[in-house]
C-alpha cells in the first residue's frame, strides 16, 4: 500500500493510475471520478459517500463530514485520519487533547470518537472554520467534548492552555515549519513539556531540532519512514 499526496491511499495494482493524475487531466469531472474510483478503497464499508456527505464508522461511532469547498481535500482528510489513521499512535482515551490545525473538525471528531475526555482545537483558516461548524453540528454528542477555537496559536497561547487544563496530549499539523519549531521550543522554555503525555506532529520540513528537544526532555521519540511526504513526515513522542 502506498501513501501518496498527503494521505491518499492507493493499492499496488495494475488498475487505475494515481488519482492525482486523473485530477490534473480531468479537473471538470474530478469529483465524479473520485467517487467512482474511491469505491475500490471502501470495501470495508467504514466510509460511505452520499451526495455531498461522507459518513465514517470509526470503531462503532459514526462521524459525519460535509463536503463543501474542496471535495478532494475533504476525502483526503478522511483517508488520512479515518482509514490510514495517521494519528492512531496517540492514545486519546480519557485524556485532554490539544489539536493544533483542527481543520474541518475531522481530527477533533476523530479523537472524541476514540474516547478523548475533551479536545481543544485551533484552526486559523476561515474556510475550514465554516466547514468545521457544520461538521460539529452533524455530530452533536461528540461536539459536546470539543472546544473549537477560531484562531491560530502561538507558544504563549499554548503554554497558557496547558497551564489551564493540566496533563494532556498534543497533535500538531499546521504546515508551518517555523511555527512547529516555535511551539516545541516554547513548551520547553515555558516548562510545560512535563505536562505532556504524548505528542504527535505532522512536520513539514524536517523534525530537528524538535526531536532533540523532546529526547532531552525525557520523551521516547519515533519518526517512522513515510513515502510521499517529501521532507515532511510524522513524529511521535511519548513521555517515559
Amino acid at each position: 500500500m502506498d501513501i501518496i499526496n498527503r494521505g491518499f491511499v492507493f493499492l499496488r495494482t495494475n488498475g487505475p493510475v494515481a488519482l492525482v493524475r486523473h485530477i490534473a487531466a480531468f479537473p471538470k469531472y474530478r469529483w465524479e471520478l473520485f467517487k467512482a474510483q474511491s469505491r475500490i478503497f471502501f470495501k470495508n464499508n467504514r466510509v460511505k459517500i452520499r451526495g455531498n456527505a461522507v459518513r465514517v464508522n470509526q470503531n462503532g461511532v459514526v462521524v459525519n463530514l460535509r463536503i463543501q469547498q474542496d471535495p478532494i481535500n475533504t476525502i483526503g482528510l478522511v483517508f488520512e485520519n479515518f482509514l490510514y489513521e495517521e494519528y492512531k499512535q496517540l492514545n486519546p482515551k480519557g485524556r485532554n487533547i490539544i489539536d493544533i490545525g483542527a481543520s474541518i473538525a475531522d481530527t477533533p471528531l476523530y479523537f472524541a470518537a476514540r474516547g478523548a475526555r475533551h479536545v481543544y482545537g485551533y484552526e486559523i483558516s476561515k474556510v475550514r472554520q465554516s466547514e468545521a461548524r457544520t461538521n460539529l453540528a452533524l455530530n452533536p454528542e461528540l461536539a459536546k467534548k470539543i472546544t473549537y477555537i477560531n484562531q491560530g496559536v502561538n507558544a504563549q497561547k499554548l503554554n497558557a492552555l496547558v497551564s489551564k487544563i493540566g496533563i494532556c496530549s498534543i497533535k500538531i499539523d499546521c504546515d508551518n515549519p517555523k511555527l512547529e519549531r516555535d511551539l516545541i521550543k516554547g513548551l520547553q522554555k515555558g516548562g510545560k513539556l512535563n505536562k505532556i503525555d504524548e505528542l504527535i506532529m505532522e512536520y513539514s520540513d524536517g523534525c530537528e531540532p524538535m526531536n532533540k528537544i523532546l529526547v532531552d526532555s525525557d520523551f521516547e521519540v519515533s519518526v517512522p519512514p513515510i513515502t510521499g511526504y517529501g521532507n515532511g513526515g510524522i513524529l511521535f513522542a511519548k513521555h517515559r
